[in-house]
């Protein structure tokens, strides 16, 4: 069984919103174009409300931070 289009759209469906968001805004370069697609049109039929979205985006800049390297670790940050 291959990625076929159905397949992806599957493996998105299964995914949160915030896993869905992520994958769009944080990770996208870690994901096939056609992944992504399918992600974006997944989370197009969502629509998440304003306080989702707001909780969803806060996740995504710790994430990106996270990624970047811009945020330490709390427990590191304890111990120092």
């Amino acid at each position: 069984m291959g990625n076929s289009s159905e397949d992806l759209l599957e493996t998105m469906r299964s995914k949160t919103d915030e896993e869905l968001y992520l994958l769009l805004h944080v990770h996208s370069q870690d994901y096939t174009p056609e992944a992504v697609k399918a992600a974006s049109e997944e989370f197009s039929n969502r629509q998440p409300d304003g306080a989702t979205m707001n909780r969803i985006r806060m996740v995504a800049v710790d994430e990106k931070r996270l990624r970047d390297g811009k945020l330490s670790d709390a427990n590191e940050t304890a111990a120092g």
